[in-house]
């Protein structure tokens, strides 16, 4: 199945991208709603927090989707914080 196609099971093969392969400049409100993607979604903007501006982060996600919700979330604000985010 090529990606956007239905597979059995009524089921989608989605290409992904890096956000770095899209976004080169300074960004006023970054909206990260991804299920379950989240700490990927982070890591594939890497260069946009290390050479630009994000100046507003907002993430959804949800504790039931993670065995270990603090330790995400503690990995994930360790991220932020390595990006420059106060």
């Amino acid at each position: 199945v090529s990606p956007g196609e239905v597979s059995s099971g009524n089921r989608f093969i989605i290409e992904s991208t890096r956000i770095d392969d899209h976004v080169d400049e300074d960004i006023l409100l970054m909206k990260v709603d991804v299920e379950g993607f989240e700490v990927k979604a982070i890591e594939s903007a890497s260069r946009i927090f290390r050479k630009h501006k994000v100046q507003n982060l907002i993430i959804e996600w949800s504790a039931k989707r993670w065995p270990h919700p603090i330790s995400w979330g503690d990995r994930l604000l360790e991220k932020f914080y390595d990006t420059g985010f106060t």
